[in-house]
């Protein structure tokens, strides 16, 4: 009976479970970010923005309209005859302003330069949606895969617990009811494991339709694991290198824009002492004289403007105002700079720990638990082992392999993550 157990079991560790045919269309990793991205909705709304941007900065750069005024001057009222008096005249006139200093200039470049911070804010989308759904498909991934180790492993456990039932019934071996209860929690806690991994792939799933096109809603998680390739790191941890790095972040090169548009700003809040000009023309029709002499008519045209000298206060309060805008931008990039830092070498050092682990998984601990799980079994078959040794030597390989599943995702996790701060605006995102 034991032989027999011991063969069983070893076929079934040799046996593979043929893959059923889908019909269902399968989504690998690269598949899901690809239509993610191209799916993204934002990014039609962020390129209206600022194109409506470029739009006001022509609007902003427009003279005033000219102001025209028609009107009858100098009218005689004892007759209101228009030709009575020498002075009345019909009065056609228009006046135009001028805009202070540059300010219209100043105000057209000022939005010129903040639209140039939707390109960057469209790579930095780019980015953030790469790690999050890379990440979701990930999770979902990782729970379909333990779904698949158990679902392997399950088979041989209702082997073993029917054999040793067999055995135990018969009144041969060491096999004790004790044994067969305890297996038999270990069975009924796969299939626990197996309920709840069923809710997280779904949940994954469902998280995952949120950014994918609808025809791809029902498409299956498709194995490999993916292979991420983990962007250049700066050559040291200093904060200098750092900082020459995440300088071409998008991130930081959206609120370069905005800075450069601040310091703008300051140019034009000065223009608040320059002197407002404006030009006025007039024309005036006269009539000939009651006793046919030609009059002359009239043309004026004067110059206007205005002088800042009780504005100059508010002038200067706008102006420290717009550097103190420009200063705290400064200080905003700085922070962003120190926390954006802390968390690439927080992700640094836990992929490294992580990759240690792959390594000690991979070299040592899973050949050691497949074979200590092997020696469990081939002792209770030639009667020098106990049958729980033989169930808690497999599931504690089963854990061994879902462990090195976890350790595998998250390395995937947090080089995704780790790339999202390595991205550079002006090279490519991957």
């Amino acid at each position: 009976m034991r032989l027999t157990l011991v063969g069983i079991v070893v076929c079934g560790l040799l046996r593979t479970v043929p893959a059923l045919a889908q019909e269902h269309t399968t989504l690998n990793f690269e598949q899901a970010i690809e239509a993610a991205l191209a799916n993204d909705h934002w990014q039609q709304g962020n390129e209206s923005k600022r194109m409506a941007m470029l739009a006001n900065s022509e609007a902003v750069a427009a003279l005033p309209n000219p102001v025209m005024s028609v009107g009858l001057a100098n009218l005689a009222s004892d007759s209101f005859a228009f030709n009575q008096e020498p002075m009345t005249q019909l009065k056609v006139g228009i006046t135009q302003k001028f805009a202070r200093g540059d300010s219209l200039t100043l105000s057209k470049q000022q939005l010129i330069e903040l639209s140039r911070q939707f390109p960057m804010l469209g790579l930095e989308r780019q980015a953030k949606l790469t790690v999050a759904v890379g990440q979701t498909w990930l999770r979902a991934y990782q729970a379909k895969q333990t779904m698949a180790l158990i679902s392997k492993d399950r088979p041989l456990f209702e082997q073993l617990i029917d054999l040793a039932q067999r055995s135990y019934q018969v009144g041969q071996g060491r096999t004790m009811q004790s044994d067969l209860i305890s297996a038999q929690v270990e069975l009924t806690a796969l299939d626990d494991r197996l309920a709840s991994l069923e809710t997280q792939a779904r949940q994954y799933r469902q998280q995952l339709n949120q950014w994918l096109p609808t025809s791809l809603a029902n498409a299956l998680i498709d194995a490999p694991s993916p292979k991420i390739n983990l962007q250049t790191p700066p050559q040291s941890n200093t904060q200098a290198a750092w900082a020459s790095l995440l300088a071409n972040h998008p991130s930081l090169m959206a609120l370069n824009a905005k800075q450069t548009a601040l310091k703008t700003g300051i140019e034009l809040a000065e223009q608040g002492d320059e002197i407002q000009w404006g030009v006025n023309t007039s024309y005036g029709w006269r009539s000939d004289s009651p006793n046919g002499s030609s009059r002359s008519d009239l043309f004026s045209v004067g110059v206007s403007f205005d002088l800042p000298i009780f504005n100059h206060h508010k002038t200067r309060q706008q102006v420290a105002a717009a550097k103190a805008n420009a200063k705290v931008l400064t200080t905003d990039k700085l922070l962003l700079i120190q926390q954006m830092r802390a968390n690439a070498m927080a992700l640094q050092s836990t992929l490294a720990v992580l990759v240690k682990r792959h390594t000690l998984y991979q070299d040592k601990l899973l050949p050691q638990t497949i074979e200590q799980s092997q020696a469990a079994l081939t002792a209770y078959g030639n009667d020098k082992g106990d049958f729980s040794r033989v169930v808690l030597a497999r599931v504690g390989e089963l854990n061994r392999r879902i462990e090195h599943l976890n350790i595998s995702v998250e390395m995937n996790i947090t080089k995704l993550k780790l790339n999202y701060y390595l991205a550079q605006a002006r090279g490519s995102y991957e």
